[in-house]
């Protein structure tokens, strides 16, 4: 992965991790899902699942991942301040539904250690590589929450 940061290869590395850490999510969570109670997510329009499930989930919840790393990183080194990270978005997305933590455990670090590596070739780079991977993270779930209501 080094190699591609070097080499200003983002689309790849975009395109490699989002898939392998939704691999990783789904394993870990898919016996949780298919043994917990249903869990009721509000219903929406399927254009609002679609936007806010690709769009905007991403992009405001990376801006809030970036502002927890970067306060964490006042106090503490950047793998503990990707830990907290992961630990505090967890924490609120299993207020949402309780599985979603799981995936979220799986997301964020992939998305906050990225976004630490990144971070030296430019903020904003490193700000949309996560908003992509996120995005990409997030479309199996936003389909199949959107097409098969």
């Amino acid at each position: 992965m080094q190699r591609l940061i070097d080499h200003q290869r983002w689309f790849i590395f975009v395109m490699l991790t989002a898939p392998a850490a939704w691999l990783i999510a789904a394993g870990i969570a898919l016996p949780f899902v298919l043994t917990a109670q249903p869990e009721s997510l509000p219903d929406r329009e399927p254009w609002v699942r679609i936007l806010s499930g690709l769009l905007f989930a991403p992009a405001i919840e990376n801006l809030i991942m970036i502002a927890m790393i970067g306060a964490a990183r006042h106090f503490c080194d950047a793998k503990l301040s990707v830990a907290i990270m992961v630990g505090l978005m967890a924490l609120i997305h299993a207020i949402a539904a309780s599985w979603m933590a799981i995936a979220a455990c799986v997301g964020f670090l992939v998305y906050g250690v990225s976004y630490v590596l990144w971070h030296p070739s430019g903020s904003r780079r490193a700000y949309w590589i996560t908003v992509m991977q996120h995005a990409i993270f997030n479309l199996p779930a936003t389909l199949a929450g959107t097409l098969l209501r």
